[in-house]
């Protein structure tokens, strides 16, 4: 859980949006730099986002709420944990 707290940091945008771990995590996953999220991933994020009733609308939620949000900006290193720690949780979970 404590992983799960460290990405919260940085993909604070959508924790209101997505209410299960696992997709959050994954959504973290595939996000990474929210300054290069963009409409171009929006069919992408939807694919993951397979649970939600309106994975699109969600996806676009998500690409709204990124471009408002107060969560700080990711440096390379912190990435490379997120990416570490949903690899982690993935490993457990699966």
């Amino acid at each position: 859980m404590i992983h799960l707290f460290f990405i919260l940091f940085y993909f604070i945008f959508y924790s209101r949006i997505i209410k299960d771990n696992f997709i959050y995590a994954r959504v973290a996953r595939f996000i990474g730099d929210r300054s290069k999220f963009s409409e171009d991933s929006i069919d992408e994020l939807a694919s993951i986002l397979t649970a939600e009733d309106d994975p699109e609308a969600t996806a676009r939620s998500i690409l709204e709420a990124s471009k408002s949000s107060m969560g700080m900006d990711i440096r390379e290193e912190d990435l490379n944990n997120v990416e570490s720690f949903t690899g982690m949780y993935f490993f457990i979970l699966l």
